[in-house]
């Protein structure tokens, strides 16, 4: 119901199961995104700008 009214399930119930299964796909995502770029940077050369 908390989505009906515009709020975010991530940050209302935080603690359900729920909650911490979207953040570990979203943590999975964003490593594997992470070390694609690096990859691939490190194949051609370019530096990235962290």
């Amino acid at each position: 119901q908390c989505c009906d009214e515009g709020k975010s399930y991530l940050t209302t119930v935080p603690d359900s199961p729920a909650t911490k299964a979207y953040i570990d796909i979203i943590n999975r995502i964003e490593k594997y995104c992470d070390d694609f770029t690096s990859s691939q940077n490190s194949d051609t050369g370019e530096k990235t700008n962290e």
